[in-house]
């Protein structure tokens, strides 16, 4: 009865679906095909084909239809997790401006979770499928398909920029020139539910049709999606089950003390007593702890308690987290004291601090200067690589052993153990690979040529035709076209048609990049869309157009990357691209509502964006200032000596970048990375003492028990970051609740407390 019933729901849809579920096969099974468009002889071969070499690399391998990857549990914990990630995505980019990959965290807990909801199914005598790693990789792919909307919608980016709340601080107490507060527009669900429902997705249709050719004819290594693969099928062996028990209790352990750390934190960060309100008393609890005094803190320097950044610094690598502690010094110990000395001088001396026109703007300016010379050489870098790594592909044409038709995408297949990418030019990338990700080194996933075999037999049996692609992109191009101008009126109809066309161009070089670098360069592409749709206005509806163009090319482009970084782990897991596309797509779809849902939390406390406040927003106003330079031009915003500063700066990175890429490997690792060292220039030198203490804390975890580093290291930051992530909902309750802390804390010099 159940084969008569997909049989049905099969040619209702036009499909034919597998079914190897514990290896177990009735005649019915036997005539069901993995490739749709081949007769049933050699359907019946490369099914048997599939099995046998399944048996062969594991008898443990149970080889499942993509419905059956996708389970009612899986979607529960997918939206469950995914609202929790949204909620850590929004934290990290409201107080650092930070969003590291999660997919190994995300792969980390999803097991946890399934295997938890196994283990209470068990307890209620209820018979649930076995755990299997399929399953694991889909419910980790609606996991990041959903939270990563929280980063790309641009909730602490270019929709925060264009908030009243960051106009406010750019404007005050004197107004930006070519600023309007016309050109603002509130984070409310009503406009950035339906915004995100035109872009979440655009980017699946733009790169699904090439998920061949990078993955099994150019052997793209996305080391993101490859690491993750390896850890989900680790748990899944004798070993990796006693491992993952280790994890799992960390993972708790931490994330309970992480939870309870930041209600001990919201206890002490009463404001309201009269001591607090003393001048020259510094309040604010733990966030103000000065720990190497106070004049130090006067210029951030402390440690904050934020477990969360401790978090990042474990998940982030060395060379990230030092390189961020020398910005630091070279900014908030070296150079904005040494411009500070020069109010009177080089700007009025009753200049607000806030003032764009003082010490706030130089610090937006310079760290602007540092992203943007950074980004555009990177763009231009990968996409020269990508070019000639292409060229190489073409090169080799001769040695290819057999196409296929479009349905399966476009591309050829490789014969064994080859590989296409140019040696040269991935040694200039291994450079960049191990700062961007914990990723260290490009070596090949190891597997034998049966398993070669089966993960791309695997990998091929689900097919996509090439319309698929077309339709959707098109239909949601009509949608945005018609909806984003009606939410959005300063941007036309015929910028939203461009940004979309943009769009497209740049996610298919984006999504090929971060296969050989690891390297998403979402944002640099959204960066680079707000100047040129700024440019494009001018002066009326320069800054909205800018940044509304942005989230379109960012969703676009970033989405695009993670759905090929999710089919490298799919193919590692041999999970089926159907699953994988459907997950993707629904956790998208999640997304849409979760991450504008989850943000209100933090909105509705009204402290989003105040420079003093929990949640200071710094990049909005940093991507509201690429706006107005778009639209109004360098020369009107900026205080005076700034642009010659910013152009060192500009040089300087550039440089910096080409002394990395170009010097001797021995020596490569010891330069810092140019973008880290812009990140605390704007953000204070605390975010690089909480990082760097994670930093210490992996070193001497190495040093003391390697191997327990390696294994566990990942499952505490995770911890660290899930415990503090859910704890934010409690607080933002009681702040919507006008609860406020019982308790403060402050520190004053001695002489005003004697």
């Amino acid at each position: 009865m159940t084969q008569l019933l997909r049989r049905k729901i099969a040619n209702i849809f036009g499909q034919k679906t597998t079914n190897f579920m514990d290896g177990v096969h009735d005649d019915t099974d036997e005539r069901i095909a993995l490739n749709a468009n081949s007769e049933p002889s050699s359907n019946h071969f490369e099914e048997s084909n599939s099995r046998q070499l399944a048996m062969n690399v594991d008898p443990s391998i149970h080889l499942t239809s993509w419905r059956e990857q996708i389970t009612f549990r899986g979607v529960v914990i997918g939206a469950s997790l995914g609202a929790v990630f949204c909620i850590v995505v929004h934290k990290l980019m409201l107080t650092a401006g930070l969003f590291p990959t999660f997919n190994t965290s995300a792969g980390l807990l999803s097991f946890v979770m399934l295997k938890g909801w196994s283990w209470v199914s068990g307890l209620m005598g209820l018979k649930g499928l076995a755990l299997a790693p399929q399953e694991t990789t889909v419910v980790q792919t609606f996991i990041i398909a959903c939270c990563n909307l929280a980063f790309s919608g641009g909730f602490a980016l270019q929709l925060g920029a264009l908030s009243n709340s960051t106009w406010a601080i750019m404007n005050t107490p004197v107004p930006l020139s070519g600023d309007s507060v016309q050109e603002t527009d509130e984070p409310i669900i009503s406009k950035t539910i339906p915004l995100l429902l035109c872009v979440s997705i655009i980017g699946v249709f733009t790169v699904v049709f090439f998920r061949k050719l990078f993955i099994i004819d150019y052997q793209l290594p996305y080391p993101s999606g490859a690491a993750t693969g390896v850890l989900i099928n680790g748990f899944f062996t004798k070993k990796g089950e006693a491992t993952a028990k280790r994890q799992m209790n960390m993972l708790v352990r931490w994330m309970s003390i992480s939870f309870v750390w930041g209600f001990i934190k919201w206890l002490y960060s009463g404001k309201a007593c009269s001591v607090c309100k003393t001048a020259g008393i510094t309040c604010g609890g733990f966030a103000k702890f000065p720990t190497f005094g106070l004049q130090a803190l006067k210029w951030s320097w402390n440690f904050d308690f934020a477990i969360n950044l401790v978090g990042t610094g474990m998940i982030c690598s060395h060379a990230v987290d030092w390189s961020i502690m020398l910005g630091a010094i070279l900014s908030w110990g070296i150079l904005w004291p040494v411009i500070n000395s020069k109010r009177g001088i080089w700007y009025p001396e009753d200049t607000d601090q806030s003032s764009m026109q003082g010490l706030y703007g130089y610090k937006i300016f310079i760290t602007l200067s540092i992203f943007m010379s950074d980004g555009l050489y990177s763009i231009c870098k990968v996409l020269l690589l990508s070019i000639l790594d292409m060229r190489k592909q073409m090169s080799l044409g001769s040695t290819l052993v057999s196409s296929v038709d479009n349905e399966s995408g476009i591309g050829t297949i490789v014969g064994p153990g080859q590989h296409l990418s140019s040696v040269d030019e991935m040694d200039l990338l291994k450079g960049i690979s191990s700062e961007e990700s914990k990723v260290e080194t490009f070596q090949e996933v190891k597997e034998t040529e049966e398993e070669k075999q089966l993960r791309c037999q695997v990998f091929l049996a689900d097919r996509f035709p090439w319309w698929l692609s077309v339709l959707g992109y098109l239909s949601l191009m009509l949608l945005g076209t018609i909806v984003i101008p009606l939410l959005y009126p300063k941007m036309k109809w015929y910028q939203v048609f461009t940004a979309y066309l943009l769009a497209v161009l740049l996610a298919l070089p984006n999504t090929y990049g971060d296969g050989l670098t690891d390297w998403d360069m979402a944002s640099m592409y959204g960066k680079l869309s707000i100047v040129l749709f700024a440019a494009w206005n001018g002066a009326e509806g320069g800054i909205t157009s800018g940044l509304i163009s942005c989230s379109i090319v960012l969703v676009a482009t970033s989405t695009a990357a993670h759905l090929m970084q999710d089919f490298r782990t799919g193919y590692l897991t041999l999970s089926a691209p159907k699953a994988m596309f459907v997950s993707q797509v629904v956790g998208a779809l999640m997304g849409v509502f979760l991450a504008p849902l989850t943000f209100q939390l933090f909105w509705s406390t009204g402290e989003v964006g105040q420079p003093d406040g929990p949640y200071p927003s710094p990049l909005a106003k940093m991507y509201r200032a690429m706006a107005v330079v778009g639209s109004q031009g360098l020369a009107n915003t900026m205080p005076p000596h700034c642009g010659a500063l910013s152009l060192l700066f500009f040089f300087i990175t550039l440089a910096l970048n080409i002394a990395r890429d170009f010097s001797p490997a021995a020596y490569r690792k010891y330069l810092p990375v140019p973008m880290a060292i812009g990140i605390p220039f704007y953000l204070g030198a605390y975010l690089a003492v909480d990082m760097c203490i994670g930093s210490l804390v992996n070193l001497l975890w190495t040093w003391i028990d390697p191997l327990g580093q390696q294994q566990l290291s990942m499952a505490v930051a995770a911890g660290l970051l899930v415990g503090d992530g859910v704890w934010t909902i409690p607080a933002s309750l009681l702040a919507m609740g006008n609860v406020r802390a019982p308790l403060c804390m402050g520190f004053a010099d001695e002489s005003l407390t004697a």
